[in-house]
């Protein structure tokens, strides 16, 4: 029985994509207002609450999830329209 090996590494292609996925994420964070982008990435990265990114930034947690979902909603766009 012939023994065929499954390579766990990406193809160039993947790694390609991977990369410039990357890259096109890179640049909407840049181009995202600083606090949003703060937000964005407090929630998502660090896993914080929006109560405690509330306190960090001094604003109401509503305002906390409307900036998240404009966040999210900005870098949606973004990387559909690269």
């Amino acid at each position: 029985e012939a023994f065929d090996p499954v390579d766990p590494a990406p193809q160039a292609d993947e790694a390609l994509a991977a990369q410039d996925s990357h890259e096109r994420l890179t640049a909407g964070l840049a181009a995202m207002d600083p606090k949003t982008r703060d937000i964005v990435l407090a929630q998502r990265l660090d896993g914080l609450t929006y109560a405690q990114i509330a306190d960090k930034h001094g604003l109401s947690q509503s305002a906390v999830e409307k900036r998240l979902a404009r966040g999210m909603l900005f870098l949606q766009e973004w990387m559909e329209g690269w």
